[in-house]
């Protein structure tokens, strides 16, 4: 399976069960409030694409033999809020912790975070952003 087919399925077929929009907007935090309509759509946009390729980058590690997923289990917090936990055994026989969080909104129920042993995605991308937000307006400062 080659890496386009594996993002067209992704888009396609897994994507649509995200929420991109919330996801890019917990990732911006303060500074979505700044941006303009355009600029959030392009931003979650570009989020999007980054969070798909990097999934496809993590799948495509899977050379001879896909992780098999052992077990999982659903886990309702409240009415609009679930988890599904599940244990994927990776080819070289190490188990990965995956949790799904799920908020239900007006399209449904739909993710909005992933946590690989116990690391958040969205947590990852937030300070990624905030440190590219910093050292853009340390570059600012010195040029100006």
């Amino acid at each position: 399976v080659s890496v386009q087919q594996t993002t067209a399925f992704l888009q396609h077929e897994i994507a649509p069960h995200f929420d991109f929009e919330y996801m890019a907007r917990c990732v911006a935090g303060r500074y979505s409030k700044t941006m303009t309509p355009e600029q959030q759509r392009e931003f979650t946009n570009n989020f999007s694409e980054l969070f798909i390729a990097t999934f496809v980058k993590k799948i495509s590690n899977y050379r001879k033999y896909p992780p098999v997923v052992d077990s999982y289990k659903s886990k309702r917090s409240s009415e609009t809020e679930a988890v599904v936990t599940a244990n994927v055994i990776q080819e070289s026989g190490v188990q990965l912790k995956i949790e799904f969080k799920f908020l239900k909104g007006k399209k449904g129920w739909k993710v909005i975070d992933v946590r690989g042993n116990g690391i958040s995605a969205l947590f990852y991308y937030r300070n990624h952003f905030a440190q590219q937000m910093r050292q853009r307006k340390q570059q600012q400062a010195i040029f100006n």
